[in-house]
């Protein structure tokens, strides 16, 4: 169900120093903390929340909000699969191609998770999201 970006040849464990080469930038206190963005709608953070809380349950290691210098700022970052997971509720697939242009350039995989039709109820969000998750 996952979709990858990215560099292929890169290696398998990539440090938090490999990272800062990289230019993602965040700080070793904000690894398995859930932050909101001061922008960001009520059913992002709610997608975003439920996939760090589904990354934690399986026990990864998350930053939310990093910043990858020259491009941006991301949702969250996997650090146990190198995995950076952007939640996107454009309806435009020319905006999600947009996006997947610009965040490839981090070298990290990348999963675009599409919350247009994410369900509404509490209970069911989280066996939706389950979906988009790469295990280790």
């Amino acid at each position: 169900m996952y979709m990858r970006f990215g560099k292929d040849c890169e290696p398998d464990i990539m440090t938090a120093s490999d990272l800062y080469k990289k230019a993602i930038v965040y700080q070793y206190s904000d690894i398995n903390k859930l932050v909101a963005h001061h922008a960001e709608h009520i059913r992002h953070f709610q997608a975003k929340a439920t996939l760090f809380f589904l990354l934690r349950e399986m026990r990864h290691d998350v930053v939310t909000e990093f910043s990858i210098e020259g491009i941006g700022h991301g949702d969250l970052l996997d650090i146990s699969a190198r995995v950076q997971y952007e939640v996107e509720s454009e309806k435009s697939i020319a905006n999600s191609n947009k996006a997947k242009e610009k965040y490839k350039q981090s070298g990290l995989d990348l999963i675009i998770v599409q919350i247009n039709h994410m369900p509404k109820d509490i209970n069911e969000i989280g066996e939706y999201l389950k979906e988009y998750i790469r295990p280790l």
